[in-house]
């Protein structure tokens, strides 16, 4: 991208132009360099690690012509919502749209899956939306915990056609008892579905998301001490796929061995 951009700012500005960056840490520092050499020096790590890049490069008039290029760590910042951004002014309408094209399939090339990126794009949404699926949830457990609860009078009925149930009184006692155990056990059976079963399963898809977010980081300035910590992620981020994808042939051959024994035995 910085490349396309030093392309397009000399055919505007031939006499020549200013490039200038500027870097935010984790812990709040801003550095300012002219050079891109200066930054591959930086440590990159722990509270040092970047976490944003402005990339300026202007032709020096007031009203002349500007590009800026803002790289972000989404999973360290989120006031934006995509790691890669520009801005392009200038006098000609023709430039500026030429340019930001070009900054267009320049990003769309370098595009990768990055969970965080996803999150910030429904922000502002995010609240609402979980709130939402919760009360879905709930509300779907809810119906079925009622659906699903015993009916003593069926149970009662079986047993008369059957024969083991002939005394009146025995069959009193069963509806009563029936009754009993509808009462003790419909609040808990309902608080499970309606909220338990919710809350386990929003948990499980928060865990998801936090380990897909440290495997597929949203931006990744990988270099200095930061790209042995990217090196690792890969790492374990092909471990855990592959992980994966033994347990699930693990678990069809093991199913499929079963099945055979079974009706095997049975034959």
């Amino acid at each position: 991208m910085l490349d396309t951009a030093n392309q397009q700012m000399q055919r505007v500005a031939p006499a020549g132009f200013k490039t200038s960056f500027r870097v935010k840490l984790r812990n709040g520092t801003v550095a300012h360099s002219s050079s891109l050499e200066d930054l591959l020096t930086f440590e990159n790590i722990a509270s040092k690690q970047i976490v944003r890049l402005d990339a300026v490069l202007e032709d020096g008039d007031e009203d002349g012509y500007l590009i800026v290029l803002r790289f972000v760590n989404l999973n360290e910042e989120d006031d934006t919502l995509s790691s890669v951004n520009y801005v392009v002014v200038g006098q000609e309408r023709d430039w500026v749209l030429v340019t930001s094209s070009e900054l267009e399939e320049r990003i769309g090339r370098t595009k990768c899956f990055a969970p965080q990126g996803k999150l910030n794009k429904a922000g502002r949404f995010r609240t609402p939306y979980a709130a939402y699926v919760f009360l879905l949830l709930s509300m779907g457990g809810m119906v079925y915990s009622i659906s699903q609860r015993p009916h003593m009078a069926d149970v009662i009925e079986t047993k008369w056609k059957t024969g083991a149930l002939r005394d009146p009184i025995e069959a009193l006692i069963l509806v009563e008892r029936g009754r009993e155990v509808d009462a003790s056990l419909a609040p808990v059976t309902i608080f499970k579905w309606a909220v338990g079963y919710p809350l386990a399963l929003g948990s499980l898809m928060a865990l998801g998301f936090l380990l897909l977010s440290y495997l597929y980081p949203s931006y990744v300035f990988c270099w200095g001490d930061y790209a042995k910590v990217y090196e690792r992620r890969v790492s374990t981020r092909k471990t855990v796929f592959v992980s994966i994808i033994l347990a699930l042939i693990i678990g069809v051959i093991s199913g499929m061995i079963v099945n055979k024994v079974h009706w095997g035995g049975g034959g």
